[in-house]
């Protein structure tokens, strides 16, 4: 029953989003994503990365070990504990892995727990599935989005609030306000749309993922590496001590991982391409504001929001993605 009535605000929206369909159906991003690279200076590519025993050492010196230990059973203590000895060999094994292009088997394992996040404890919907992955292939992950971190945040819509450094919920609804207060004191009416992305990270698309990826100055053996890191990758359910077998996972990136995060941004980023007008993101939502200028406006404003739903929707079914949640805000609603 709670299944079916999480579905009535997506078929609403969907039903008229219908009926302003022909006035998107040929809409297309007013720049795309390779021309904006183009246009940018200096940028470049992200061939290879070659680490370094210092950094390999620090990684495993700051590991939590209180976190749990995935399914070769390594806790992180132990590793904590001889990170001056064994940092030299990990450190070849880490950069034989990426000038190789291929990540071990072992490491692409995973148990995945479930952690409830709210109403009906009953419902599977309700879980999140966390994977627990080796401790040693999350330093060496660690390792990698240090690497990569740099070179791939300054590309990040600037309206992007979330998994980045000095950014969250908090400074996107600062945003949002401070927009909202403008427009109010501009005499103007503003409304905005809320999507939820259903289990975002699990429906991200691998080979579109690479082709993002790409476009972005990953090149030769690194984006091998990570095609590797995102093929043939195995995960059993751990529950209560009790283990199943073992799955394949075909799309996806990790909740748990260190680099699930910021694939995830790069999978979204170019979503605000197809919307005209102000759009905010953080985890696995976003937003999108339409801004009533006069009066003569409210009567469209509606249509408006609809248009940019009907933007989003086959935007989102494109990558793989549904939305659970649609809200209107302001004096019209949907």
């Amino acid at each position: 029953m709670s299944e079916k009535l999480m579905e009535k605000p997506v078929d609403r929206i969907t039903v008229e989003v219908n009926g302003v369909q022909h006035i998107i159906s040929n809409t297309s991003p007013k720049t795309s994503l390779n021309e904006w690279l183009r246009s940018q200076p200096g940028l470049k590519a992200l061939s290879n990365i070659q680490l370094t025993e210092n950094e390999v050492f620090k990684a495993l010196d700051g590991l939590d070990q209180s976190k749990a230990c995935g399914p070769d059973g390594i806790p992180g203590k132990l590793l904590k504990m001889t990170a001056n000895i064994i940092a030299p060999s990990l450190c070849y094994i880490y950069d034989l892995s990426l000038s190789q292009g291929v990540v071990p088997a072992c490491w692409k394992l995973a148990d995945v727990t479930p952690v409830f996040k709210k109403d009906d404890p009953t419902l599977a919907s309700n879980y999140r599935a966390i994977s627990l992955l080796s401790i040693i292939s999350k330093t060496f992950e660690r390792c990698v989005y240090t690497h990569c971190y740099p070179h791939l945040s300054p590309r990040f819509y600037h309206l992007q609030h979330g998994f980045l450094r000095g950014k969250s919920t908090v400074t996107r609804l600062l945003h949002v306000y401070q927009e909202i207060l403008d427009h109010l004191a501009g005499g103007k009416e503003i409304d905005a749309i809320h999507l939820d992305l259903s289990k975002a990270f699990d429906h991200v698309q691998h080979h579109m993922l690479l082709n993002k990826l790409e476009q972005y100055g990953i090149s030769d053996s690194l984006l091998q590496w990570f095609r590797s890191y995102l093929s043939d990758r195995y995960q059993r359910v751990a529950l209560d001590g009790t283990l199943q077998d073992w799955l394949p996972v075909t799309s996806g990136v990790r909740q748990g991982s260190i680099l699930g995060p910021l694939l995830f941004l790069v999978y979204i980023n170019d979503m605000p391409e197809y919307v005209g007008t102000k759009v905010t993101c953080q985890e696995g939502g976003c937003g999108a504001c339409v801004v009533a200028l006069t009066k003569q406006d409210l009567s469209t404003k509606k249509d408006k929001i609809i248009a940019v739903n009907s933007c989003l929707f086959p935007l989102f079914a494109a990558d793989g993605f549904k939305i659970t949640t649609t809200e209107g805000l302001g004096r019209e609603k949907l």
